[in-house]
């Protein structure tokens, strides 16, 4: 992993990191009286330019579930884009300490679809997982 140092101190914008890195911001939707949920996900290079984009309707048992579906959905399209180096950015901070610690101290839902998620990063020579505010996701 590295770690997560923005190229631009403003910490109310989009920051880049190094120009070798994709940063990949993704966000969930969730509704609770139907479980319907989506995700959308954007990556952009060190200029903040598009290099890949996704969206998807799922279902979703709470909206925890629905935001690290969605991160296993960022980790499959770092892949499908060729992807070494990225950086996965949301504003759910239950998600990004989750990946940054012991998984087995989450959510005992969460455990399958996070060891997924752990196993995803292999794909890449360096990742990290960062927590954004909402206004910048």
């Amino acid at each position: 992993m590295f770690p997560y140092t923005p190229r631009t101190p403003n910490p109310a914008s989009w920051a880049a990191l190094e120009a070798h890195v994709i940063k990949i911001n993704f966000e969930a939707a969730w509704s609770a009286s139907s479980g319907k949920a989506g995700a959308g996900l954007i990556a952009r290079n060190a200029n903040s330019e598009f290099v890949g984009v996704k969206c998807l309707p799922f279902h979703a048992e709470s909206v925890i579930m629905a935001e690290a579906i969605a991160g296993f959905e960022g980790c499959k399209l770092a892949s499908e884009l060729g992807l070494l180096e990225v950086c996965f950015e949301s504003d759910s901070k239950e998600l990004m300490e989750s990946m940054k610690g012991n998984i087995k101290c989450g959510r005992w839902n969460l455990y399958p679809l996070m060891s997924r998620l752990r196993q995803c990063n292999s794909n890449f020579l360096n990742f990290n997982w960062a927590w954004t505010s909402r206004k910048n996701n």
